[in-house]
């Protein structure tokens, strides 16, 4: 039975191919339902045969979804991709000792900046202008990531689960920094988006600022 599913995981991706390159059926609900199922089946083929944990799950999703949007150009893949990654980083670091998981959200935070930038980078130059909206979906998943990696009740949440026993003490001396990124970075996004004149960062600020009064 798991091999099935790996032989329908194939049977995706060249029905996908086939469907796009002879009846030019590229984002027309066809290709990207065979797209979505092909590491699907992947993962429900290889986790019947291997019982795999949850890292080698999420490596394995990341790159499959990584090379679908390198060849599709697939824009859904793009934020699957991002999703994956941070969720192998989490849990890596999750699993890592005190000190790591105390600074997780500034390494979450650093992480995603660095997403941002590298796709606002990459936007700029022609050899990804094939790639350009699915760098523009990049930048607005690093911009949403970050802001929940220092969302003050995100964080306090996370630390429950981190810490059961106890919080260490830079956690405990950081709580006023992430109710003031929480402020901040929505307002920021909105304020930078009206004086460059940058419809993203309007937007993502405007998107953010539900969950700031949420919070």
């Amino acid at each position: 039975s798991g091999t099935l599913y790996l032989v329908l995981s194939v049977v995706s991706i060249l029905a996908a191919d086939y469907f796009i390159r002879k009846h030019h059926h590229y984002k027309s609900g066809v290709d990207t339902s065979l797209l979505w199922m092909a590491p699907s089946f992947l993962l429900i083929g290889l986790n019947i045969h291997l019982d795999l944990n949850f890292n080698t799950n999420a490596l394995i999703l990341l790159v499959a979804t990584t090379l679908i949007t390198i060849r599709y150009v697939n824009h859904a893949m793009t934020i699957a991709a991002l999703l994956s990654f941070f969720a192998l980083l989490y849990n890596i670091i999750a699993q890592s000792g005190e000190g790591l998981r105390a600074s997780m959200p500034f390494l979450l935070l650093s992480v995603a900046a660095a997403i941002i930038m590298l796709a606002d980078k990459m936007k700029r130059r022609p050899a990804f202008r094939f790639h350009y909206n699915s760098l523009l979906i990049a930048k607005v998943t690093g911009m949403a990531i970050l802001f929940v990696s220092c969302n003050y009740y995100v964080v306090n949440m996370a630390e429950g689960v981190l810490f059961p026993t106890g919080l260490p003490a830079l956690i405990t001396s950081s709580g006023p920094l992430f109710w003031a990124l929480t402020f901040l970075i929505p307002l920021g996004n909105i304020a930078y988006g009206i004086y460059r004149r940058d419809i993203v960062y309007l937007r993502t600020g405007l998107v953010l600022l539900p969950f700031l009064f949420m919070t």
